[in-house]
């Protein structure tokens, strides 16, 4: 009786030096997050300072793409949503490779695949395993995306410097956009250079220069390349100067790169401390349902029974799909 109640009084020290760890991991990730918020304020100032310095071609790329429809301000939210929604298909290059998919399309996807699964696991099991089954048949989808959009906005932001140095030696040899953007296109990898050739092509079969530039801004997602590309079109209808331009535009690119990297460091400690606190919550919870003889699984499926258990299991889902989206969808610019 004396060992029992010794391994129960190590057991309880254990649980209250995981909590203590957990709580202490938590305030850390949150000041470091504010230091990240801090850095990025900073960032965004030193942008628009550089910004000003080029009044002339911002204010062209105001009047030319700015307007309140295309920034979203005017859309409602659901509007929004979708907007996101397609943006996110057509980066990851999903849309691209089956232009059948949009928003709409995936939303009633998931909806009608969610709710049958749903359904499946209530009538074969109970509701906590249709509910789980229902929350994979959506995030492996919105999982699959994000990874690929991740990459190709990786691949993007590592070709930028040389795809920026590529335009400046081309436009010794050529005067056109279309031409400079085709020639650099040949030393790129997808998805930049996929994204110029299908631009080339469209100007090709339907002679709209101003809609191939939308197009190329519309398919890559990284802030940067659609900045230089706004700024060679501005560029091409005024004196022409694309090597001017992208020398101005380097320097800068290699300023906000290097300040995204360290944005990036401090982010992606606050990642790996919010798993290891998640990681820290499943060992708490195999341990206490140990302590009490129990089975961790058995557990669940019993709160399923009372009002308190239901709205304990709602709010851990919700935590734990509250961290698999900050995880996925972590800092990237």
């Amino acid at each position: 009786m004396d060992k029992l109640q010794l391994l129960f009084q190590i057991g309880w020290i254990i649980i209250v030096v995981l909590l203590a760890i957990g709580f202490y991991l938590l305030f850390r990730a949150m000041s470091i997050i504010d230091i990240a918020k801090v850095n990025m304020n900073h960032l965004m100032s030193d942008l628009r300072e550089r910004r000003a310095a080029t009044v002339r071609r911002t204010e062209a790329a105001r009047r030319r793409y700015g307007s309140t429809s295309e920034n979203g301000k005017d859309m409602g939210l659901f509007t929004r949503f979708l907007s996101t929604i397609d943006n996110r298909l057509v980066w990851s290059g999903v849309a691209i490779s089956h232009p059948w998919i949009n928003a709409g399309f995936y939303i009633t996807g998931m909806l009608v695949l969610s709710t049958l699964v749903f359904g499946l696991g209530l009538v074969m099991v109970n509701w906590i395993v249709g509910l789980i089954a229902a929350g994979l048949v959506i995030i492996l989808p919105i999982t699959y995306i994000t990874v690929q959009t991740n990459r190709a906005y990786h691949n993007t932001e590592m070709q930028l410097k040389f795809f920026i140095s590529l335009v400046s030696s081309n436009s010794v040899m050529a005067s056109d956009l279309v031409n400079v953007l085709e020639m650099a296109a040949s030393y790129m990898t997808n998805p930049v250079r996929g994204a110029i050739l299908r631009a080339v092509n469209t100007v090709r079969v339907k002679g709209n220069p101003d809609e191939a530039v939308w197009q190329l801004e519309r398919e890559i997602e990284h802030p940067l390349f659609k900045s230089f590309i706004r700024n060679l079109d501005i560029c091409s209808k005024n004196d022409g100067d694309f090597r001017s331009v992208s020398k101005d535009f380097a320097v800068q690119a290699e300023q906000s790169l290097t300040q995204l990297e360290k944005e990036r460091a401090i982010f992606s400690a606050a990642r790996s401390e919010v798993i290891l606190m998640v990681c820290i919550g499943l060992v708490l919870s195999f341990l206490s349902a140990k302590f009490c003889e129990r089975d961790l699984f058995q557990v669940l499926a019993e709160m399923q029974y009372s009002s308190m258990g239901i709205l304990i299991l709602v709010i851990e889902i919700i935590i734990y799909l509250a961290t698999i989206g900050y995880i996925l969808l972590g800092k990237r610019r």
